[in-house]
């Protein structure tokens, strides 16, 4: 009686030395009261497991052995039907992330590891294995659980940021001139829309949805790389296509205008110098007019085409933004 008020003191003093408490227990038994020894056992129990197995071997519990056993034995009854559930889960948690991560994934390795030691805890009749499994499950539980809501917010966020490049490249595909050499192109664009549509429409956090969503972005990823290196030809073919547009759209105003002013200008220069003789250049273009005039004509082209380039070379990337968001405001 005395040992056990002095053990209760001591634990009075320092509450995390539960020795303490277990040798006031056991002091209990000797004396008796085996009941009240239970319920210190059982607070032990809750607060460190391994003094279930040090109850089973105490020779010092022989007085009231029989009572504290049949106590422990709900205790080991609850632990051991619980695991008898858990083994079956735990088999599910290891097929779960088979199917649902790639062996290369950052959770693969560590899950499979904790997974393997749970169910070698689960094969061991012994009740400090039995409550190690069973918060072992449950803390597993909660980590896949966060590792799959944060893969499926970055997938997500790894959609919505491919759609935006999909636009994009969308956008800047619309203006090539020449559409049915866009079959390949096509092709793949397709694919990543139909593929974006099926991750944003369905339930990826189940396990088959989760592992063909993380697939698809990767393949996804790789068809729109391949994209934009398409793009690079096609906004050169475009960009060419327009300047060429534009250029002979300025040549031929200029050698309109140019020719004009040659049909007009020649014979008006004729009729007005008619009284002047022994001016060389008058001279030659009355002896030899068709001659000078054709020669006039590649003069004037050459210049129209000079002309015409410069002003597309200065107007071109002005003239493209206006085009671009005309069609944009339209849309």
């Amino acid at each position: 009686k005395e040992a056990a008020g002095l053990y209760r003191r001591a634990y009075t003093v320092s509450p995390f030395w539960l020795d303490t408490l277990y040798r006031s227990a056991v002091c209990m038994v000797k004396m008796g009261f085996t009941g009240q020894a239970v319920d210190i056992f059982t607070e032990l129990l809750g607060s460190d497991p391994n003094f279930f197995n040090r109850i089973l071997v105490d020779t010092e519990l022989d007085r009231g052995r029989a009572h504290v056993l049949s106590a422990m034995w709900e205790k080991w009854g609850e632990a051991e039907y619980k695991v008898k559930e858990l083994k079956e889960n735990v088999e599910k948690l290891q097929s779960e992330i088979v199917q649902r991560f790639e062996e290369d994934h950052e959770f693969f390795a560590p899950a499979e590891e904790q997974l393997s030691r749970m169910k070698r805890l689960g094969e061991r009749s012994n009740y400090v294995a039995y409550l190690d499994l069973i918060a072992g499950v449950e803390l597993f539980r909660e980590k896949l659980s966060k590792q799959v809501g944060r893969d499926v917010k970055r997938m997500q966020k790894k959609t919505e940021f491919f759609v935006e490049r999909l636009k994009e490249i969308q956008k800047e595909a619309a203006w090539f001139p020449f559409p049915k050499l866009l079959r390949d192109f096509n092709r793949d664009f397709n694919y990543c829309v139909e593929k974006m549509n099926w991750i944003m429409h369905q339930h990826i956090k189940g396990a088959d949805n989760f592992r063909m969503a993380r697939r698809y972005l990767i393949e996804i990823e790789e068809r729109l790389y391949a994209l934009q290196g398409r793009l690079v030809t096609l906004r050169i073919v475009r960009d060419s296509t327009l300047f060429a547009l534009m250029l002979g759209r300025a040549f031929i105003w200029l050698e309109v205008f140019g020719l004009g002013l040659a049909l007009v200008g020649i014979p008006a220069i004729l009729y007005f110098t008619r009284g002047l003789e022994n001016i060389w250049i008058l001279d030659i273009i009355r002896d030899k007019q068709w001659e000078f005039q054709k020669g006039l004509v590649l003069i004037l082209s050459i210049v129209s085409l000079v002309l015409a380039a410069l002003k597309s070379a200065m107007t071109f990337e002005k003239r493209k933004r206006e085009l671009f968001e005309r069609e944009d405001q339209k849309a």
